[in-house]
């Protein structure tokens, strides 16, 4: 009996382990911290778990138009992630328009909210929700009535 107690201490300590990394910081300019979670044994690319959490901070508010990013060399450094990695990540950001850089100034947060980045994104989080529902035992015909009832009137203009 204490064996199985000591193993299920043990197994609960391995997890929040593995909780604590996967929550990063990174301190825009400003001092204001924005969390960014990355999951090192997920089969998404680390640039693209980046990419998307910034996209999420933006959309939560941390992160407002003409906010400038950290370096590459210091967002290396505080998330611990090989700066190619950041680099890739911060160009797709620039090539989709969410961010823009300024020469010898740095990288600052477009504030463009109708960029495929962010409907892809919402896509993304909507799906996560209807998969939810579906888990829990909603309806197909529930979430039709749902997404029927917010384009209610659109058809009109």
């Amino acid at each position: 009996m204490y064996y199985i107690t000591v193993l299920i201490v043990i197994a609960q300590l391995v997890r929040l382990v593995q909780l604590v990394q996967l929550t990063k910081l990174f301190y825009k300019t400003g001092g204001e911290a924005v969390n960014i979670i990355i999951d090192y044994h997920s089969r998404t690319p680390i640039y693209e778990q980046i990419k998307d959490e910034i996209i999420l901070a933006i959309s939560r508010g941390e992160l407002k138009k003409d906010d400038q990013l950290p370096s590459l060399r210091t967002l290396s450094t505080e998330l611990s992630i090989n700066i190619n990695t950041i680099k890739r990540a911060f160009s797709e950001l620039e090539d989709q328009g969410i961010t823009y850089s300024v020469a010898g100034k740095g990288i600052f947060i477009s504030g463009t909210t109708h960029t495929r980045a962010y409907l892809t994104n919402a896509l993304n989080s909507f799906n996560a929700a209807a998969v939810n529902a579906k888990a829990m035992g909603a309806e197909k015909s529930e979430l039709i009535e749902l997404i029927e009832k917010l384009y209610e009137g659109d058809d009109k203009k």
